[in-house]
């Protein structure tokens, strides 16, 4: 959750007491859920943190006037795939994506890893190999390697291929 305003309204779950509960918090902080501070998560912290920071670069005059909007995952993914169909809510989640992927893995340094991969992927062994080194060199996982690629461009040889019989 990115907090946009000074509030004492942020409604945050308390597993001990299961209940919810109201806390104060400052603005411009970045709430994270606290699973993503597990030793095999970091992956995901850096990309929500990324993404959280989106939300403060683009949407602050957005959201000034509420206390903290949260990103949920049922929030990111509302099933549109075609951008026409798209809601406000939409664009600024890809808005937040697209800068954490940009920030995290810049296109210069994703075009050396793919060259020093042997350039565009031209099977899916190929396309295997590569999201995994994108995805070790900038500690990011594997789903957001793979889309990183795909917005770059790099998987549309392998979308045009017809499979063999």
């Amino acid at each position: 959750m990115m907090v946009f305003k000074d509030t004492n309204k942020i409604s945050i779950f308390d597993p001990e007491t299961n209940r919810a509960e109201y806390i104060e918090e400052c603005a411009n902080t970045i709430m994270i859920d606290s699973r993503l501070l597990e030793a095999n998560q970091e992956h995901r912290y850096r990309y929500t943190m990324g993404h959280e920071c989106g939300h403060a670069v683009f949407h602050s005059a957005v959201y000034a006037n509420s206390g903290g909007i949260p990103c949920r995952l049922e929030k990111r993914s509302t099933g549109r795939t075609n951008t026409h169909e798209w809601l406000d809510d939409d664009w600024m989640e890809w808005h937040a994506n697209s800068f954490s992927a940009a920030t995290l893995m810049p296109k210069s340094s994703v075009e050396i890893c793919v060259e020093r991969q042997g350039g565009i992927p031209t099977n899916v062994l190929k396309l295997f190999n590569l999201i995994y080194c994108i995805s070790e060199t900038f500690n990011v996982s594997e789903e957001a390697a793979k889309h990183r690629l795909k917005t770059l461009g790099y998987l549309e040889y392998l979308l045009q291929q017809k499979p063999s019989a």
